[in-house]
């Protein structure tokens, strides 16, 4: 049986731990846009990949962005 992963959403919220609220997708990508994130047992990408499918632009708080994250 494979082992599951489920630290992505954990490593993510690591790197965006200087992030201030309010934040514009865009200004996320500014700030952190190229650090890399593990997805899977092995797998990484950038947050830029990770938040792509993003279709919001501006979050209010951390809460508004990761119910944008899971919803994408």
């Amino acid at each position: 049986m494979m082992a599951q992963f489920k630290g992505m959403l954990h490593l993510l919220h690591k790197r965006m731990a200087n992030v201030a609220y309010p934040i514009s997708k865009q200004e996320i990508l500014e700030q952190i846009g190229d650090e890399i994130v593990k997805v899977d047992m092995e797998h990484y990408l950038s947050v830029r990949e990770i938040i792509a499918p993003i279709r919001q632009e501006t979050f209010s708080c951390a809460a508004e962005f990761y119910c944008a994250l899971l919803g994408a």
